[in-house]
C-alpha cells in the first residue's frame, strides 16, 4: 500500500492527494533532504502553483479517468501486476507463451480421437493430386470412402463439380465430404474434444492479436528494422545486467533464459550477465535510483529460473 492510500484512510481523499502532490513537487528540489530551512524557504517560494487551473485543482484522483481509459484503450491492458505491460505482452510466443501448452493440448486431444476417416480422404487428396487414380484430364477413380465415384478430372474430383457431364458416375467430391460428412461427424462422436480443441487455437490467436496490438502501439515494426544495426545490439549486450534485475513473473530475465540456447557458450554468457544483474543487487544493496518503488502491492509472483546459487546442487548418487 502507498503512503496515498494509508493517508486516504486517514484524512479525506481529496486532501491526502494534495498532500502527495506537495510531497512530490517538493522532491524535485535538488538535496532537499539536507537543505536549511531558509533555502527551502527560498526554493519553496519561487515554486509553481496551479493558480487559474480550476479543472486541474478540482482533481480528487492522480490520473484522471477518462485520461486513463484513453491511454488503456490505446495501449491495451497488460498481463502483469494491475493490468501492466510486460515483455509477454508484446513478443511472448517467441518464448512460447500460451502457444506451447495450447500445442500440447491439442495434440493430445487430437490422439485422443479415432481420425482415421479424415486422414483416409487426405490419403485419397494426395493420391489424386499425384495422378495415383488417374490423369488430372481425367477420368479419375476413387474407389472407396465418402467421395467414391469416377469424375471427369481432378478439379470435378476435388470440387465434385461437374463430375459426371462427360459420363462420369460422380461424387460429392473430396473437399465437400470431409465439410460434409467426415467433420461433421467427427464433431458429433467428440463434442468435448473438438470444444477443447477450438479453446486452445483461440487462446492462441488471442495472444497473436494482442502482441500485434501492443506492438503496433510501440511502434514496433519487425519487418523494417535495420539488420545486423551494431548500436542496438551492444546497447541489448550492456543491458543485460540491468534485464537481470527484472525476476518477477513474466519478466525480463525469465524471457531471456527461455529464449537463450543453453546448450551453447552464448546462450550461457546471455544467462550470465544476467545474473551479473542480481550479484550488482547483492553487493551493493541498490536495485534502482528510481523514486518510484520497486515493487508494487501487492508485489508480482517471482519467475522460477535455472539455479545459479552456491552450492551447487550435488549429482544424484548411483
Amino acid at each position: 500500500m502507498t503512503a496515498l492510500d494509508k493517508l486516504s484512510q486517514i484524512i479525506p481523499p481529496d486532501q491526502a492527494l494534495a498532500n502527495k502532490a506537495l510531497a512530490t513537487a517538493l522532491q524535485q528540489i535538488t538535496n532537499i533532504s539536507s537543505l536549511n530551512l531558509p533555502r527551502l524557504a527560498n526554493a519553496v517560494s519561487n515554486v509553481q502553483t496551479n493558480f487559474g487551473l480550476p479543472l486541474v485543482n478540482a482533481q480528487k484522483t492522480a490520473v484522471d479517468p477518462a485520461v486513463a481509459n484513453n491511454i488503456s484503450n490505446k495501449l491495451g491492458i497488460g498481463s502483469g501486476v494491475n493490468g501492466t505491460l510486460t515483455i509477454n505482452d508484446s513478443m511472448g510466443i517467441a518464448a512460447g507463451i500460451v502457444v506451447t501448452s495450447a500445442f500440447n493440448n491439442v495434440v493430445t486431444l487430437v490422439n485422443s480421437m479415432d481420425l482415421s476417416n479424415l486422414a483416409n480422404i487426405y490419403t485419397d487428396m494426395t493420391a489424386t493430386a499425384n495422378g495415383s487414380y488417374g490423369p488430372a484430364a481425367g477420368p479419375i477413380t476413387i474407389i472407396a470412402g465418402p467421395a467414391a465415384g469416377t469424375y471427369d478430372n481432378i478439379n470435378a474430383a476435388f470440387s465434385g463439380q461437374e463430375a459426371n457431364a462427360n459420363g462420369g458416375t460422380g461424387g460429392t467430391g473430396l473437399i465437400p465430404s470431409v465439410n460434409s460428412n467426415v467433420i461433421p461427424n467427427i464433431i458429433a462422436v467428440y463434442p468435448g474434444q473438438i470444444t477443447s480443441i477450438n479453446t486452445n487455437w483461440n487462446s492462441m490467436m488471442t495472444q497473436l492479436n494482442h502482441e500485434k496490438t501492443v506492438q503496433k502501439s510501440a511502434s514496433i515494426d519487425f519487418a523494417n528494422l535495420t539488420p545486423d544495426s551494431n548500436p542496438p545490439i551492444y546497447s541489448f549486450v550492456l543491458s543485460l545486467p540491468q534485464y537481470g534485475q527484472d525476476t518477477a513473473a513474466n519478466g525480463a530475465f525469465q524471457y531471456l533464459e527461455s529464449v537463450a540456447d543453453l546448450t551453447d557458450l552464448t546462450g550461457q554468457t546471455l544467462v550470465a550477465a544476467l545474473r551479473q544483474g542480481q550479484s550488482n543487487i547483492a553487493t551493493t544493496g541498490i536495485a534502482t535510483t528510481s523514486n518510484v518503488p520497486v515493487n508494487p502491492n501487492p508485489p508480482p509472483p517471482e519467475a522460477t529460473l535455472t539455479k545459479s546459487q552456491y552450492p551447487y546442487p550435488l549429482p544424484p548418487t548411483t
